[in-house]
């Protein structure tokens, strides 16, 4: 069960996520980089939607839909999914083989993912078959 959840609507938790994230990028440029974000150029406003805005806007609502069904400890186990399905994407678009290191990886973090799940089933299932203690 589920002993914490957001408090507040998701879409003005989201807004805000999405605000703080931009402003601390935003810095982040100013700081670092030479900022050369040219948004009047249809194709690289287009690049920009199709890479940035409907990605994160499909990753909060996947996010929120998680929440509302499991812990936060559980859900945050798909962010552990990222870098195997960008590395298998990136490599099926780019026409590269993948190397035993990506594959060992790949288990790895796939290992992590199925072993946690597996102690979590197996902690659920102990403390269901747990005998009540007697009431006195």
């Amino acid at each position: 069960m589920k002993w914490s959840r957001p408090i507040g609507d998701p879409l003005g938790l989201t807004t805000w996520q999405f605000a703080v994230g931009a402003i601390a990028a935003t810095l982040g440029m100013l700081a670092f980089e030479t900022p050369r974000l040219e948004l009047w150029r249809p194709e690289i406003a287009a690049t920009f939607a199709f890479n940035v805005v409907f990605p994160q806007a499909a990753a909060y609502a996947l996010w929120f839909t998680l929440m509302a069904r499991v812990s936060a400890s559980t859900a945050a186990l798909g962010t552990l999914l990222v870098p195997v399905c960008a590395v298998t994407a990136s490599s099926l678009l780019l026409g590269e083989r993948l190397g035993t290191l990506d594959l060992a990886g790949f288990a790895l973090i796939l290992g992590g993912v199925l072993l946690d799940q597996g102690v979590r089933s197996w902690i659920a299932a102990s403390a269901f078959r747990r005998p009540s203690p007697p009431a006195t």
